[in-house]
């Protein structure tokens, strides 16, 4: 069972090649990064018993990345101090995610898979943490992804999941960004 989008798929492999651009087609992912990255350091701190404060807070817990693209989520969730794996259905987007984590030591020990969430709940992997931002909006069966992302944590885990908001207002913007802007 999958819950892939093949659409969804070729749309990102097309700019696959603009993750790291953070004036181009993912602008409003890298500006939204510092604010996504202080929720879930605040929200897993507080969960897993750590110090937000400590500039490793994260050291010793496994998270993925599911639905990772280039990475830009990956790589500070890697110098927080969490063994990272970012996984992705669109293989360009996995090979641009290893170079960038490459040109790091820190980011370099994070591991990228051009796989799924049900692929790895087939070979029974676990994580302490798992998060999908901004992925179910692009998935074929929402029901279906997030049983695969439950199936995924560890026993006291936690997932964070993130969307756009469902306002009209939100899915204008959404919508003339995705034709207008990024010609999709």
């Amino acid at each position: 069972k999958s819950s892939l989008n093949q659409e969804e798929l070729r749309k990102f492999a097309a700019i696959s090649d603009t993750w790291w651009d953070a004036e181009g087609p993912f602008k409003p992912l890298h500006e939204m990064n510092p604010t996504r990255l202080a929720f879930i350091r605040s929200t897993l701190c507080r969960h897993f018993g750590k110090d937000p404060l400590r500039v490793k807070p994260f050291q010793g817990l496994k998270f993925i990345d599911v639905g990772c693209g280039g990475g830009i989520l990956s790589e500070p969730l890697a110098r927080m101090g969490a063994t990272v794996t970012g996984i992705d259905a669109v293989e360009k987007n996995i090979k641009i995610a290893q170079i960038h984590a490459g040109l790091d030591p820190v980011t370099s020990t994070i591991e990228y898979h051009c796989t799924t969430a049900e692929k790895l709940v087939e070979e029974q992997q676990k994580f302490d943490a798992v998060i999908a931002l901004e992925v179910i909006e692009h998935v074929a069966d929402p029901a279906d992804f997030c049983e695969s992302l439950s199936a995924l944590i560890n026993p006291g885990g936690a997932t964070v999941i993130s969307t756009i908001n469902r306002s009209m207002r939100a899915y204008a913007t959404a919508i003339i960004a995705a034709e207008y802007v990024l010609n999709w």
